[in-house]
């Protein structure tokens, strides 16, 4: 498949994704039959199973005959019986291959849905100041040579932008004259790979405990090596791929910060269709979910 065309499945993928906390997993496979009278558990809720009901990694399906029950895995996803009940198994994608082969698989099951209540709408000065953003986010994944922009909703009187390790030493710090955000590169920040750090601006209390890490080796080659092959793609194109490589390897990569970027570049040049909308959902839902989570 040719890389336009893996790219346009990627960015419908994205806009039909569903609005929920399982968000954070990829769908792995779909009820097709045999679904009467089934229960699915998912993260502590039982749910009924209906027809083209979405499967996400570690969902328990129960029923009277699961023998009858006939599901469309995506690739590396599979069932496992576990005590007359079937868990559904995935493996994640060692490569951006395998990436694109399963949103070709998921691509073909989705439908459009509502948008998700509670969502602000990209206003007119967003991008101009993010006085009422926390970036890069409650838990990022920066990429070394990749700007950050760190803010702090918009508050005044912070005196410097300072970054500690797991046992709370001070690692960096750079002095504020007067600003509401900064931007700095991760090699600025001396950070290392494999460490968490969380990073506070003093003179300033802030309720969220806001933490940055590096990508590993491995993730770092995957992303730069994508993102070069989609040089010549959209704003909204790269900030779908960013989301959804974040929703994959979810405990590994977070770049929703990144895709916020390209959102506010797509902005700049009035690009705000319902593409752009929905992205622009998911990052805000995203966040609720890490927050909530924390």
């Amino acid at each position: 498949m040719k890389k336009s065309g893996k790219i346009l499945l990627l960015i419908t993928m994205i806009m039909l994704c569903t609005y929920s906390v399982a968000m954070a997993k990829p769908v792995v496979g779909v009820l097709l039959s045999g679904y009467e009278d089934s229960t699915i558990l998912r993260d502590g809720k039982s749910y009924i199973g209906t027809k083209k009901m979405k499967l996400y990694p570690d969902d328990l399906i129960t029923a009277p005959n699961l023998e009858v029950i006939k599901i469309d895995w995506f690739p590396n996803a599979s069932g496992q019986f576990e005590d007359n009940k079937l868990r559904v198994v995935y493996e994640k994608p060692r490569s951006s291959g395998g990436l694109f082969g399963f949103l070709r698989n998921f691509i073909r099951h989705l439908s459009a849905n509502e948008r998700p209540r509670g969502m602000q709408e990209w206003s007119s000065n967003r991008g101009a100041d993010d006085a009422d953003m926390i970036l890069p986010g409650p838990d990022a994944t920066l990429i070394p040579g990749e700007l950050v922009n760190f803010a702090w909703g918009g508050a005044q009187g912070g005196q410097a932008l300072v970054v500690v390790d797991s046992g709370r030493q001070m690692v960096f710090r750079k002095t504020l004259n007067g600003e509401n955000w900064i931007d700095v590169v991760p090699e600025e920040m001396n950070l290392k790979a494999g460490e968490t750090y969380t990073w506070k601006i003093e003179g300033l209390v802030m309720a969220d405990q806001c933490k940055i890490r590096l990508l590993s080796e491995e993730r770092l080659k995957m992303i730069k090596t994508d993102l070069a092959a989609m040089s010549g793609t959209s704003d909204l194109e790269k900030a779908a791929y960013l989301q959804f490589v974040s929703d994959s390897y979810s405990d590994e990569i977070d770049l929703y910060w990144l895709s916020y970027k390209y959102l506010k570049q797509a902005a700049q040049n009035n690009v705000k269709d319902d593409t752009f909308q929905k992205l622009w959902d998911r990052y805000q839902q995203h966040v609720k979910d890490i927050e909530k989570a924390e």
